[in-house]
């Protein structure tokens, strides 16, 4: 059995693309283990702040919408007790809101 020359002997080229392709993936492996890391450490510290009662993002975050709409509401109590007199004022300036 005889083998072509060019399977056989390799070329400076050759060996440089090998070097690159194996330093970009031991440097994708790396970056690999670092992030896995990363995500370990997070999730630790998310079952850390829940074991000390603290709240997670979703809760903060359902908190924060709570306590917005009740400003909202407390805002447009007052707007509408400087700005109408009765009822009937109030659902009109309501009503010219909602057209838009």
């Amino acid at each position: 059995m005889k083998l072509c020359p060019a399977l056989i002997e390799t070329t400076n080229k050759e060996k440089e693309v090998m070097f690159t392709i194996f330093d970009r993936e031991f440097k994708r492996e790396k970056n690999l283990e670092i992030m896995k890391k990363e995500q370990t450490k997070a999730e630790e510290k998310k079952l850390a702040d829940k074991a000390k009662g603290g709240q997670s993002k979703e809760e903060k975050l359902k908190e924060k919408e709570t306590k917005m709409s009740a400003k909202i509401s407390e805002l447009e109590e007052d707007f509408f007790k400087k700005v109408a007199t009765d009822n009937e004022d109030i659902n009109t300036i309501k009503a010219r809101g909602e057209l838009k």
